[in-house]
């Protein structure tokens, strides 16, 4: 149920002034001192009263309020609020002045202290007006200019002799509407200043005593409770409240005679208003009339709201009945298809328990020929062994690979190939097996260490294997691949390639040393007399020699899902070309991490880098 705002603008007083901070400054000779509280808010005026959501949120203390005093439309003094939302101004006497309180995000307010008609006794004594509380909305306003203006104004009351509070009188609707909060708040200030610092609103978490206000309500286990000004505003909350229960719990059960009564005690507070009305004499029973009014309203609104709720509540009831009647007819229905679906999980369970079966066996087999294959692999220590400013970036898109890396040792020679095979995952295993195989025959058992040599063997034992010049074998599988031998006593690197380049960083500079265009096995078995170049490179010292396979390269990924492509590629070589070896190899697999990103891998990469 929604209340309107200034009832609950009343409990925000409450506990405003139950949490206050109290202060104990020494009145200064012909000043007027005020200290007290900024606190924020959010509240939307132009919100419905039959709106759910709250009209106000309290957002607590604000620190870090500027606040400014002007005098004749010049800034005489400024100040900001403490981390408690505190403050404490000070302004000399007989004079006007206008105190603007703001924040960003809040809508500036804005108050004005008239100290013109202060007696000379008191003025020299110097006057103090302690736990002023303001309120700054959070709520975004479309037209700024309607709370460019004071809510009200400070002033001496001669006749009373202390600091009273006015709200501005001649405003539109629309602004008393805006600036009704912080009135609220100023007078409940000055009801405290007037008892000597202690509010004659006694509150509690039940029930706002409003016996010595004219402004105060409260809410009563949500139950609207007005002004005790007449009987009849509390027989009016008593049967609200039975009512408002009653609606809330049995709505099929309230009656018409229900309705009539509530409305009957409803215009008899109306008569009593009218007659309050009339009796009016001073402003501040004015403030009450106009209270009550907004009072009167509300529970007529929220009558009107209770009314509308028990008729859609008792459609709901009887749509409801409606509803479960059909409910019942499609239980046998559901029934017989929960027996179906029962049928069909079991048939597909056991499915299901045969292929996990299956996949497993197949699974564990493949981690088998992982194993296998990383064993075949020239482990990192024998790398290191004969080439100590070495790394190799081995990564296989699937669990094992097409790209394998070979290296041996022969006639105080090294040689140490980089091997990209048609196919991934276990088809590229095989053939990387095969590679791996014939490799060792060729070169550890027969001798041959001529880069060409050891390739066009190679790619007649392939063509062999695979049966490549058979009329009824349509295998085109092969290799690419790049092979050197590496001569330390004679300072010199024979290389020999089949489509697989290799690059030579020295001074900042890569040099591409190209392939032969032909691979090994494959589309090239035509004829069975393939011939490869042999190309010698003299080492030099600090120089890098880097052997790859194209699926670095082919990667997708970046911003745009491109390939990572060769410029990229010999940019990282560069960036890298002084860093030792195994931070290169770090740098390497990050750079690709960071590209491919959530893509997947497209395929098998394999980069190997050496010092000299």
């Amino acid at each position: 149920m929604r209340f309107p705002h200034k009832i609950v603008v009343s409990l925000f007083i409450a506990f405003f002034s139950i949490n206050n901070l109290v202060y104990s400054q020494s009145i200064s000779n012909g000043y007027l001192t005020i200290d007290g509280l900024v606190y924020g808010y959010n509240y939307e005026p132009s919100k419905k009263l039959l709106q759910k959501e709250k009209q106000i949120k309290v957002e607590g203390v604000l620190d870090n309020v500027a606040i400014q005093v002007i005098e004749n439309g010049k800034i005489v003094k400024s100040t900001k609020t403490k981390s408690n939302g505190s403050f404490l101004i000070q302004v000399k006497m007989n004079r006007i002045y206008t105190l603007e309180f703001s924040k960003p995000g809040y809508t500036t307010i804005s108050l004005i202290v008239d100290l013109k008609d202060v007696p000379k006794e008191a003025a020299k004594k110097g006057i103090s007006f302690t736990g002023a509380e303001l309120i700054l909305n959070s709520f975004q306003l479309k037209n700024k200019s309607e709370m460019n203006f004071p809510f009200g104004k400070l002033y001496y009351n001669t006749r009373g002799n202390f600091i009273d509070f006015d709200a501005t009188k001649f405003l539109s609707k629309r602004q008393r509407e805006y600036i009704s909060n912080p009135v609220s708040l100023m007078m409940g200030s000055v009801q405290k200043n007037k008892s000597g610092g202690k509010s004659k609103t006694q509150v509690s978490d039940a029930e706002v005593d409003s016996k010595d206000s004219k402004n105060s309500a409260s809410i009563q286990e949500g139950v609207l409770v007005l002004p005790k000004q007449n009987t009849y505003y509390d027989t009016i909350n008593k049967i609200f409240s039975d009512f408002k229960s009653k609606a809330k719990n049995n709505p099929d059960k309230i009656s018409d005679f229900d309705l009539k009564f509530l409305e009957e005690n409803i215009k008899k507070a109306r008569m009593q208003f009218e007659k309050n009305k009339q009796s009016a004499q001073l402003p501040e029973d004015s403030i009450m009339i106009n209270e009550q009014e907004e009072l009167l309203n509300s529970v007529e609104l929220e009558l009107f709201s209770a009314k509308k709720m028990i008729a859609l509540q008792k459609n709901e009831i009887s749509t409801q009945k409606k509803l479960l009647l059909l409910a019942l007819s499609c239980v046998l229905l559901l029934s017989v298809m929960i027996f179906l679906i029962f049928r069909f999980n079991r048939e597909k369970k056991k499915t299901y328990i045969l292929l996990k079966d299956k996949n497993k066996k197949i699974t564990d087999s493949i981690n088998y020929a992982s194993r296998i294959q990383e064993s075949i692999l020239p482990s990192e220590s024998e790398i290191k062994k004969q080439l100590p400013e070495s790394f190799v970036f081995f990564k296989p898109r699937d669990v094992v690979s097409g790209d394998f890396y070979w290296l041996s040792n022969i006639k105080d020679k090294t040689i140490i190939a980089c091997v990209d095979c048609t196919g991934h995952g276990v088809p590229g295993a095989f053939m990387s097996l095969i590679g791996n195989t014939l490799l060792n025959e060729i070169v550890k058992e027969k001798e041959i260490i001529d880069p060409s040599l050891i390739l066009k063997r190679l790619h007649t034992e392939i063509v062999k294997a695979l049966h490549q010049n058979s009329d009824r074998v349509q295998s085109k599988d092969g290799m690419e691949m790049s092979l050197c031998v590496i001569d330390n006593k004679a300072k010199v690197i024979e290389y020999a390639g089949a489509m697989n380049p290799l690059y030579i960083v020295k001074d900042s500079v890569v040099n591409i040393i190209k392939p032969d265009m032909k691979g090994i096995g494959g589309e090239n078995t035509a004829s069975k007399e393939v011939e490869f170049t042999n190309q010698t490179i003299q080492i030099q010292k600090g120089m890098l020699m880097y052997l790859f396979t194209d699926g670095y390269m082919d990667q997708f990924g970046g911003p745009e899902n491109k390939k990572f492509n060769i410029p990229n590629f010999k940019n990282m070589l560069l960036e890298i070309q002084f860093l030792d070896m195994d931070k290169q190899k770090a740098i390497v697999e990050e750079k690709i991490q960071k590209w491919q990103g959530t893509y997947r891998q497209i395929d098998d990469m394999l980069v190997i880098g050496i010092r000299f």
